[in-house]
């Protein structure tokens, strides 16, 4: 009777360190779950920045690209007049100079300027993707790590709960008990 309680405690007290193993195993995952939600909206702002920001160069790459479409019709209209009498174009050179300079200065560096927004919305094309991808594998870690501290939980629930009703009629002489 003796060695059956002194085993009896033995196994309860091996039941109870596997219990306690598991829980700081489900602490930790929780804490990596908490750490990762933390993480997820500051991803999710980068994500917003990065595509206002690539919104912003699209939207600039376009007024370039319509500056110049519109200088590049102005200077068509200033080829055509090239070609008319000398009488006409000085009676004409007085308005266009106004035209001009109500045009203001022309960009010479509209083209670069256009390339390096083409490159900056490919960057931040790249940067939205990359969290995109980031956030996707952080909530396929965080569904991982939910299922397998449940079913880890279980099997320890269950585990100890057969304990518990196979030692119980022993150690009180009859009677069930269950864990819920």
């Amino acid at each position: 009777m003796t060695e059956t309680v002194h085993t009896l405690d033995e196994e309860y007290i091996a039941v109870q360190e596997k219990l306690a193993q598991i829980q700081e195993q489900g602490r930790e995952q929780y804490a990596r779950v908490q750490t990762l939600q933390t993480k997820l909206p500051q991803l999710q702002a980068a994500t917003q920045t990065a595509l206002l920001q690539q919104q912003e160069a699209l939207i600039n790459a376009k007024r370039y690209h319509q500056n110049l479409t519109e200088r590049a019709a102005d200077l068509d209209a200033l080829e055509a007049l090239a070609k008319e009498s000398a009488k006409v174009l000085n009676s004409s050179i007085g308005s266009l100079t106004r035209q001009i300079e109500a045009l203001g200065a022309v960009n010479l560096a509209a083209l670069q300027e256009l390339e390096e927004a083409r490159e900056r919305d490919g960057y931040y094309r790249s940067q939205s993707e990359d969290v995109q991808a980031a956030i996707a594998l952080l909530e396929e870690a965080i569904a991982q790590i939910d299922d397998k501290t449940k079913a880890r939980f279980k099997e320890t629930f269950d585990a100890v709960n057969g304990k518990v009703q196979t030692f119980f009629p022993t150690l009180f002489g009859g009677g069930e008990a269950t864990l819920k």
